[in-house]
This record gives C-alpha cells, sequence and structure tokens, in this order.
C-alpha cells in the first residue's frame, strides 16, 4: 500500500474513533451535571491557569531553541510554536512535523538538524512524564508506603537519567545490534534501518556533556512545573470540594498524559485524559469531562490568537504546512535521492 493510502487510512481510523468516543461520552455523562458544573467555574482559577500556561508556553519555546543550540532567535522560535500548536489544536496536523517545517523555514536550522532536535525534546519528555507518574502514584497512597513509592519513583527516574547520558555516548553499541535486528524484518535491510536509526540519534549531540543534559532536564522541569500549575488550577476551578491530595493527583496524571508537547487535539485529547482519569477515579466521569474542556478551552483561547499573531510575524504560512504535510506522505524512504527543493530545506 502507498504512503497516501496508508495516510487515508490512518485518518479514516482516527475519524471513527473520535466519533466512538464521542458516543462513550453521550452514554456515560450527565449533562445536566456537566453543564452546571462548568457554568460554575471559578473564573479566578481559571486566570491562573491561564497565566501558568503562557509561562510554560513561553518555556517550551526557550527549550527548543536550546536543544537547537540557541541557533534560531527566540521571536520567531515562539511564534513558529505558536503557528504549530494553534494547527495541531484545530486541525490534527502533527505539532513535530509543524515545529521542525516552521525553524527552518525561519532560522538557520536544517529540517534534518530539526528533527534530531525532536527526538531529544522527547527524551526530555518522557522523563518528566515518568516524574508526573510517580508523582500520581505517590498522591495516591498514603502512611509507611508513601515514603518507599517516593525513594522508588526517584531511583527509576535517576536511573532514566543515566541511561540517556549513557546511549548519547555509546550510541553506536545501540545502532549496530538493532539495525541487525530489525534488518532481519519483511521489506527492511540493515543499511536502511541503520540510517533511521543514525538520524534518529545524532540530535543526542545536544545533549553529550552533563551540563547539557542539566540544563535541558532543568528547563523541562521548568517547563512542566508550570504547566502543572496550568492543569491544578484548571481542575481548582471546578473542584474545589475536592481533598488536596486528590486534586494534586488528578492533575499530575493528566499532566502525565497529555505533557505540554502533544496540544488538545480535538476528540483525541478528550478521549485520552477522560479515559486514563476515569480508571482512576471512576465516579468522577462528569467532573474529568468538565475538566478536559476546560483544559481544551483554555488552550484554544491561548494558541488561536497567538498562532495567528505569529502568521502575522514570520513567513510562515498555513498552505506551506499542509503543502509540507502532504509532500510528508509521499516522501521517499531513507537512503533514496531527495529532489533539490527537499535537500535545500
Amino acid at each position: 500500500m502507498s504512503k497516501e493510502g496508508r495516510f487515508r487510512w490512518r485518518y479514516l481510523a482516527l475519524t471513527l474513533l473520535v466519533i466512538a468516543l464521542v458516543a462513550l461520552f453521550l452514554w456515560l455523562v450527565d449533562f445536566a451535571t456537566l453543564f452546571q458544573t462548568l457554568e460554575t467555574a471559578n473564573l479566578a482559577y481559571l486566570a491562573l491557569g491561564l497565566l501558568f500556561f503562557a509561562l510554560g508556553s513561553l518555556t517550551l519555546s526557550a527549550r527548543w531553541r536550546y536543544v537547537l543550540s540557541n541557533r534560531p532567535a527566540y521571536p520567531p522560535t515562539f511564534y513558529t510554536d505558536a503557528i504549530a500548536f494553534m494547527a495541531n489544536v484545530w486541525a490534527h496536523i502533527p505539532a513535530p512535523l509543524s515545529r521542525v517545517f516552521g525553524i527552518s523555514r525561519v532560522s538557520p536550522v536544517t529540517i534534518p538538524q530539526a528533527s534530531s532536535g525532536v527526538v531529544v525534546e522527547r527524551l526530555f519528555e518522557q522523563i518528566m512524564r515518568l516524574t508526573a507518574l510517580v508523582l500520581t502514584i505517590t498522591l495516591a497512597v498514603s502512611g509507611e508506603n508513601q515514603g518507599a513509592n517516593i525513594v522508588t519513583g526517584a531511583a527509576v527516574i535517576f536511573a532514566a537519567v543515566i541511561f540517556i547520558f549513557w546511549l548519547v555516548r555509546n550510541q553506536e553499541k545501540v545502532i549496530l545490534p538493532l539495525s541487525r535486528l530489525f534488518g532481519r524484518l519483511p521489506r527492511l535491510n540493515e543499511a536502511r534501518v541503520r540510517g533511521v536509526l543514525e538520524e534518529l540519534l545524532s540530535g543526542l549531540s545536544s545533549a553529550s556533556t552533563p551540563r547539557q543534559l542539566f540544563v535541558g532536564l532543568l528547563l523541562s522541569a521548568i517547563t512542566w512545573g508550570f504547566f502543572y500549575g496550568f492543569h491544578l488550577f484548571t481542575l481548582l476551578s471546578i473542584a474545589t470540594e475536592l481533598p488536596p491530595q486528590e486534586l494534586a493527583g488528578m492533575a499530575a496524571l493528566a499532566l502525565a498524559v497529555a505533557p505540554p508537547s502533544a496540544p488538545a487535539m480535538i476528540g483525541i485529547f478528550h478521549g485520552v485524559l477522560i479515559g486514563a482519569l476515569s480508571l482512576a477515579w471512576p465516579r468522577q466521569v462528569t467532573l474529568i469531562t468538565a475538566y478536559a474542556l476546560l483544559l481544551h478551552a483554555v488552550q484554544l483561547f491561548f494558541w488561536t490568537p497567538t498562532g495567528l499573531w505569529g502568521l502575522t510575524r514570520v513567513d510562515f504560512r498555513l498552505s506551506a504546512l499542509l503543502s509540507q504535510r502532504q509532500a510528508q506522505n509521499k516522501a521517499p524512504q531513507p537512503g533514496e535521492q531527495l529532489p533539490a527543493a527537499d535537500q535545500d530545506g
């Protein structure tokens, strides 16, 4: 099957998933209570949530610029991020693709360099997601087990950081055996797999020293701290009657399943968030649904005007983004010759 055909099937599957999730919400949610919850939301807490979301968005762009070795200036970095996240929230255009394409249009950073930077960001995100999950588990227990969970969680996070640093220094030890292993699969060969792995891991050079790794993790912690404030104050706007520990745990789990690098795509965001939180708090489905709707509303409220403003500040058009998305579906396999226009970036 061609890449265009696979894309169409994925889009169809995504559409069916959204329809199924909507049907599930219609069946489970008490809409009278839902509307009442939304109508009585505390606007002061929502304003604080919006403030923390804005601060988190600013530091997210600062981390992206640091991962790219500070080559792009900060203003165009933030503008292209705003456009990318606006497109992601409204049209399901993947934010990583938009950020890579956008930054290559407004800075000396090339598409391959930006693509490698996305890999580094995802590594940082996985460490912070693990931290959020550990926080959720810690808040869900009490007494003697809580101390043990904190120690265990800290050990797991420390081990993850050490593994990333080892991976940075020993890429060849990973690439060689994996390329041989996956090269035996149908429609793959060792050279092709090796090329893909080298491209994915090349961006790790921006975290090749303890200092670079520490700064990247520090920026990630600051970013996630702001976004945790966004999740917590948004929840507080509709759930002040919940115990503080339950509020903190619910916000931490929401942050873990909907991290800063994954904006609120309509339907998918709601389904993932409501599904994950409902497993932990099955009696709070209506409250959780209201929570997901408010989180999405704040992101729409921030990214829509900010993204439109970004379009007036940089040479980055949504039509070019859509063209790049179509080109990605027809992109050649690793090792094939790129057209001259694509090589120029």
